[in-house]
């Protein structure tokens, strides 16, 4: 029961975290909001585990939106949330079985893990929203509406890539850090 509620408590305040971090790097940008998302998500997961790192993935997208921290229309959000979500658990995955492999990761893993979840969130982004919403969203309003789809091409790749290289960097050496820690 004790390690349930503890399991939940670091949920949400990475989750609270993510919340905040959006709204805070909003003003400097999507490279630095979306890098600063990505860490976050990694980070999560590699603390706390992947299925937390899902929870954080798919619940911040509607979060952001409905904070309006996320200024684009609801059809988007569901979107955000399956590319979080793709690179929580590619990311995971491929670290888990080369972990489960060996004493620890290589670092060659590491940025197998980084490339292929950056990649796979992008093209789960890029084609939801070229393919799904944008179509959608004609249909509805009657003209093509263009302008988000810059948001999702290639700045996606980059910013999950940022975050992964700097979740990658930071996270292990403090849990090693927590590990060793003597009280």
């Amino acid at each position: 029961m004790k390690s349930n509620v503890l399991w939940i408590v670091k949920t949400a305040i990475f989750l609270a975290a993510l919340v905040v971090l959006q709204a805070i790097t909003k003003p400097f940008g999507p490279i630095v909001t979306g890098s600063a998302v990505n860490f976050v998500l990694i980070a999560t997961t590699l603390t706390v585990g992947m299925g937390s790192g899902l929870i954080v993935a798919c619940v911040s997208p509607f979060l952001a939106f409905f904070l309006q921290v996320v200024p684009l229309p609801i059809f988007f959000v569901p979107v955000i949330a399956l590319g979080n979500a793709v690179l929580v658990v590619i990311y995971a995955l491929i670290l888990k079985k080369a972990v489960n492999k060996s004493t620890g990761a290589k670092l060659f893993v590491w940025i197998i893990a980084i490339v292929a979840s950056s990649a796979l969130k992008f093209i789960t982004l890029y084609g939801g929203v070229n393919w799904a919403v944008i179509p959608m969203m004609t249909a509805i309003k009657g003209a093509a509406v263009k302008a988000p789809a810059a948001i999702f091409s290639t700045t996606q790749m980059i910013t999950a890539a940022i975050g992964g290289v700097l979740a990658t960097l930071v996270v292990p050496p403090i849990l090693k850090a927590i590990k060793n820690k003597k009280y």
